[in-house]
This record gives C-alpha cells, structure tokens and sequence, in this order.
C-alpha cells in the first residue's frame, strides 16, 4: 500500500472513486474500509442478525466495488444503495417473523420497526443509524428532500404510535 494512501486516509471519497476507477485498488481498499462499519451497522439493524447482516455487507461491499468502476455516483452513496438492495433481499427470503411488542425493549423496537414499509424503513436507519442528512437520503434512495423528510416521519410517527412513546419528528 502506498504512504499516501494508508487504511485512515483522509483523502475525500471522490478522489479515492477517481483512483479506485483508474485502477488503484489502494484507494478502493480505503473506501471498503471506511464504508463497512457503517454498511454492516445498517444491515444489523435492518436484519436483527450477526450472520446474516456480514453476508450481507460481504455482497454488498462486492456490488460497490463492481459498481464504482462504472459510475460517476458518489461512493456513500453507493454503497448504501447495494446495502440496502442486499438487505431487502435477505429480509424477503428469510421472512423474518415479527416478535411481540410485551418482550422487552430491543424486543418490541424490532416490532415496531419490522411493521414499517421499506420506504419508511430505508429512510429511518439512514437517517437514524447511519447518520445520513436528508439531502445523502435523498439522493441514496432517489427522492426528493421533500419525499425523504415526509418518509421519515411517517416512520417516527408510526415507530412512536408502536412503542406508545413521543419520537420527536
């Protein structure tokens, strides 16, 4: 690996995409790394399992870099995009059973959030987990700022009305 490109490289995503693109895997190697804490953060959430969620960012973080080679869109966002395409095939194939709402807290927050639709879902673990502005939601999930910030809250509202707790929207 080169000096200037260490695994903390503080160098900004689009100049390690420039590179990367060019065929410099040191820069592609920076963005995994920088990218798969918070990847496999969102696919926990999303999924609720150790196992699957690493399977998941493993494919995710494979669709980004086969992705990146040929598009001009910023990296964050990409990887989120294959997260969560990867996350939504997993949920759907495991049909994931909803637990009931008397089993505790993280019991009954996985309840509530498992009775969201995926748009309301996306948008609240972006935001939520892994820190997104509603302008990067808006572009991961191509919206409009008007449309995620709706989306979200919807989901706070209805995670609210679930948990019979106030969410601040």
């Amino acid at each position: 690996m080169s000096a200037e490109l260490q695994p903390d490289a503080q160098l900004p995503d689009a100049e390690l995409a420039r590179r990367a693109r060019g065929g410099e895997t040191d820069a592609l190697e920076v963005l995994l790394r920088r990218y798969q804490d918070p990847a496999y953060g969102l696919c926990l959430r999303w999924l609720g399992d150790t196992r699957h969620a690493g399977d998941a960012v493993k494919d995710a973080l494979v669709s980004f870099s086969e992705q990146l080679r040929r598009s001009t869109t910023p990296p964050a966002v990409l990887v989120y995009q294959s997260a969560i395409a990867e996350c939504e095939e997993r949920a759907k194939a495991r049909k994931i059973e909803k637990a009931g709402l008397d089993e505790g807290d993280e019991t009954r927050l996985r309840a509530a959030l498992s009775e969201l639709d995926i748009n309301e879902l996306s948008v609240l673990l972006l935001r939520d987990l892994v820190g997104l502005d509603l302008d990067q939601i808006a572009e991961v999930l191509a919206l409009s700022r008007g449309s995620a910030r709706s989306r979200l809250q919807r989901a706070r509202l209805k995670i609210g009305r679930l948990l019979e707790t106030r969410i601040d929207v």
